[in-house]
């Protein structure tokens, strides 16, 4: 965690960077069901595509463990896992946004970054400081939030989002 490697940014398509990263996510997490609602086109940014990949790649498993965790202690474990992936493209930045159904996050949230602090019984606690160590880095912004309520079954889970500043140079 201490030797992050060095940000190599460079203009990428945010928008397909993310939509591989949900594909890949889906394939590994079979009994979730991942959407995605982005752009029709690209988003042109300067990113390190590798972190950013990180960073979405922890948040999406976070996601995934969360749901099963409440699928193994629910009432009613038949219930659907469901991810919302969500990208909004303004003029000066991109939010990304991960909500899910699961758990939810804690009453209190104020430790939640802090390297080997987790919720989790076999945690490590530094995917949530990576994430936000990576997103810091590249000038964004990352807010915890309870997810609106999922469908039918009115579950609130967790949301992040991620603002990023858009390139000035393009």
């Amino acid at each position: 965690f201490a030797r992050m490697p060095e940000l190599r940014r460079k203009n990428e398509d945010l928008n397909a960077l993310v939509a591989a990263t949900v594909s890949l996510q889906q394939a590994g997490q079979p009994k979730v069901l991942i959407s995605l609602d982005k752009p029709k086109y690209p988003i042109i940014t300067s990113i390190d595509a590798t972190l950013i990949n990180q960073a979405l790649t922890n948040i999406l498993k976070n996601a995934g463990e969360s749901i099963e965790t409440r699928l193994r202690t629910s009432s009613t474990p038949n219930d659907d896992g469901l991810i919302n992936v969500s990208l909004e493209n303004s003029s000066d930045s991109v939010v990304v946004k991960v909500s899910d159904n699961g758990v939810g996050w804690p009453q209190d949230r104020s430790r939640l970054f802090e390297p080997y602090v987790t919720t989790r019984e076999k945690g490590t606690g530094l995917g949530l400081a990576i994430v936000k160590k990576i997103i810091e880095e590249h000038g964004g912004i990352l807010k915890l939030e309870d997810s609106d309520p999922f469908g039918k079954s009115g579950i609130i889970g967790a949301s992040i989002n991620i603002e990023l500043p858009k390139s000035k140079n393009l």
